[in-house]
């Protein structure tokens, strides 16, 4: 696993500096429910996140197999629309953990994809795409380094021009 070094002030230390999907979500809790009371997250994103969150790995395992789809929509639809970083990092791992799972998964965010070109919803048209370009330019190198690992996968996943 690449380790990431993160854009702290310049008196961390190394150790507090460097982060890695496991670090991530083994060491942060995400208050998703105080991001729902602020009208951040949907009901269903709420849920989705809820159900999966510090489950154990099989466990995630076996909640992508019965709902991969609804899974990836949730996560990437609040990469696109969540600006803070710290969530933004943590929703980052959470698809770089469940790509880590299978790399098949990434049919769960090129289904998005699909689903959004059928809908002809222009906002959701860009998903899973656009957010992953735009953070893959960001200042932190965990978020640029993961959106574009992530983006580079569906790239070679996806299907024709």
């Amino acid at each position: 696993m690449a380790q990431i070094f993160t854009e702290e002030p310049s008196g961390a230390s190394i150790e507090a500096r460097l982060l890695t999907t496991e670090v991530i979500l083994n060491t942060r809790d995400e208050h998703w429910e105080a991001h729902k009371r602020a009208g951040l997250l949907t009901d269903l994103q709420h849920q989705a996140l809820a159900s999966y969150d510090k489950q154990l790995p099989e466990s995630k395992r076996n909640l992508l197999r019965a709902k991969g789809p609804a899974y990836g929509l949730a996560f990437i639809s609040l990469v696109a629309t969540l600006q803070a970083e710290r969530p933004v990092q943590y929703l980052l791992a959470l698809l770089d953990e469940m790509l880590s799972f299978d790399e098949e998964n990434v049919s769960f965010l090129l289904e998005v994809s699909r689903g959004a070109a059928a809908s002809g919803s222009a906002a959701a048209e860009s998903l899973p795409f656009a957010p992953l370009f735009r953070l893959s330019g960001s200042r932190d190198s965990y978020t640029r380094f993961t959106a574009a690992k992530i983006l580079a996968l569906l790239l070679v996943k996806a299907d024709g021009p």
